[in-house]
């Protein structure tokens, strides 16, 4: 099962966003970690339309956040930022969207001098509640051992694969695994995950800036019934 990863570079954003087409869109956001004080982005809409306040959070999903504006979405340091026509300054991230509901990731982009977050955009139909989506953003190979498999599953470098381990609450025992280029296995985790079929989680993989080691990074929703 693949699901759709999107990312975005800012060449020519500021361009593309005015003359991108406007879609509807339920947004949920989390982070793997906050760059410097950004703790709330700004949402632009489009030219002089009021911007929709974002603040993405550690560990877990927003709750659905309703967008509707362009398929680019640009996110701003401050509301006038985000509302001026035509913007004075570059984003502070973007991401090409598309119509339904998504989940957003922002991951601190520390090489860049502009930029505050690169984001990922997942189509949460991709995955179940119940279920654990493993997305590889790493140079290495993924491989994961799930208890009472035989085979390991192997994720490659932008892919993903996702587990369903059963509707029931219980406890499964995984082992993961890198494996870099020209690299010999390396262990990242062996544990038990927590399963529930009232929440999915994400699961991500990066690489250690001036190493070969990945680093493993959880982001959890939780299914909220409707009021």
């Amino acid at each position: 099962m693949q699901v759709l990863l999107l990312s975005a570079s800012m060449v020519g954003g500021l361009m593309a966003q005015r003359s991108s087409p406007a879609i509807t869109a339920e947004l949920q956001v989390a982070a793997t970690g906050i760059a410097g004080k950004h703790h709330t982005l700004w949402l632009r809409t489009g030219p002089g339309k009021a911007p929709v306040k974002v603040s993405p959070t550690l560990r877990t999903f927003s709750l659905p956040i309703s967008y509707k504006g362009p398929a680019r979405a640009d996110f701003f340091e401050t509301a006038q930022d985000a509302q001026a026509d035509p913007p004075t300054v570059q984003p502070l991230a973007s991401v090409p969207l598309q119509a339904g509901a998504l989940l957003l990731v922002f991951v601190p982009d520390a090489e860049s001098k502009t930029r505050a977050y690169r984001v990922h955009a997942t189509r949460a139909g991709s995955f179940p509640h119940g279920s654990f989506n493993f997305i590889n953003f790493s140079k290495s190979a993924i491989f994961v051992q799930s208890e009472g498999k035989a085979k390991d599953v192997r994720i490659d470098p932008d892919r993903n694969h996702v587990f369903k381990f059963g509707g029931a609450e219980q406890s499964v025992g995984i082992r993961v695994a890198a494996v870099a280029p020209g690299a010999d296995h390396r262990l990242i985790r062996q544990t038990n995950f927590s399963t529930n079929p009232d929440w999915r989680e994400m699961v991500l993989f990066f690489d250690q800036p001036g190493t070969n080691r990945v680093r493993m990074s959880h982001l959890v929703d939780v299914r909220v019934d409707d009021p």
